[in-house]
């Protein structure tokens, strides 16, 4: 018997060391989870609050937005293309997205903020739940990407090429289709998807010009000719190269010999490893809180069977701690008339 007192005796300070160390790592994981989650707050309502200024607001916000608008203009103008003022519904496009991305996150890291300060165990089970379905998301859609790589880009390319031959209306239209394919070729420098031919086949571009008093029928945009460039500063101007250029196109006034689609691919390959990084960045930033969230519902479960262990030991410290209110939720405590000694389910309590 005086053994296993030593005994108890030694093992005291080792469990309330562990104990300890316990505690500190659990506060410290569900301090780390908070963070987080409070940063995931703040980022979705930035986002839900950027999109609805932007997209409800009043029109006080166009002339705040006007100076963005200016330049984004400036870094397409040696396009001589439409001002980008008048593209309010893109922007408004984006709003919207920004909204719904915004909402999404706001969500999610509302259940984390919830169930990590409250230590509910329903909601951090969800907040993982939420969790593993986006990162399962991500995995199959990349996993996808890589499995079935040449049948996505076939499927992509001839559903572009079917655009540019039903909605391009010419350069100097400003519809959101003609706008975006001409941006596309003005920064890439590059002539049509598959090759400049494609042109030819707009329904919806008028590709007559007369030049010194004739009429001719251009071959390309004028956002296929190349502009002529500063050699100092290495800057593109609106004028072009060739004035014939539209008509008489060759390799040196032109990007006839660069397609939009090769050179757009050999961007996305010379960034992939960028991307790569990127990727797996986010998801092990996922993985992080997806396993704290889950250390955190188990310590909350941990300390309620501890706490349950206490109160079924009938140990007077953990009546004095929980009182017997607390421990009634995990066992029938019946009261007695004051001084009265009872025995309860094994325990013997002075009340």
């Amino acid at each position: 018997m005086a053994d296993e007192q030593n005994q108890n005796a030694e093992q005291k300070p080792r469990r309330r060391k562990k104990a300890k160390k316990q505690k500190i790592i659990s506060s410290t994981g569900t301090t780390i989870f908070m963070i987080i989650n409070v940063f995931l707050v703040i980022i979705g309502g930035t986002l839900i609050l950027g999109g609805i200024i932007v997209k409800y607001g009043s029109a006080k916000m166009e002339v705040q937005l006007q100076p963005l608008y200016k330049t984004m203009a400036e870094a397409i103008s040696e396009a001589d293309m439409p001002d980008f003022g008048r593209y309010v519904d893109i922007t408004h496009k984006v709003a919207l997205g920004f909204i719904v991305t915004g909402s999404c996150l706001l969500f999610i890291a509302l259940i984390g903020c919830c169930g990590g300060c409250c230590q509910n165990r329903t909601l951090l089970i969800l907040y993982g739940f939420l969790l593993t379905c986006v990162m399962v998301t991500e995995t199959g859609f990349v996993i996808l990407l890589f499995s079935v790589k040449k049948e996505m880009k076939d499927s992509m390319k001839e559903p572009m090429i079917a655009n540019l031959k039903n909605m391009y209306a010419g350069p100097d239209q400003e519809d959101v289709t003609s706008y975006g394919w001409n941006f596309v070729m003005s920064t890439f420098q590059c002539c049509g998807i598959s090759n400049y031919t494609e042109f030819h086949h707009a329904k919806k571009w008028d590709r007559r010009t007369k030049i010194r008093g004739m009429q001719y029928l251009k071959i390309i945009p004028d956002t296929c000719c190349s502009r002529r460039v500063d050699i100092l500063s290495e800057k593109r101007f609106k004028e072009m190269t060739d004035t014939n250029c539209t008509i008489n196109p060759t390799l040196s006034n032109s990007y006839i010999g660069k397609s939009c689609w090769n050179t757009i691919q050999s961007l996305l390959n010379e960034q992939s490893g960028l991307m790569m990084g990127i990727g797996v960045t986010v998801l092990g930033f996922e993985i992080l809180v997806f396993v704290i969230s889950l250390i955190e519902a188990n310590a909350g479960t941990f300390t309620k069977e501890k706490k349950a262990l206490k109160c079924r030991r009938g140990s007077w410290n953990s009546l004095k701690k929980y009182g017997s209110d607390g421990c009634g939720k995990y066992l029938p405590v019946q009261r007695y008339p004051k001084g009265s000694k009872k025995v309860n389910h094994g325990l013997e309590t002075l009340l």
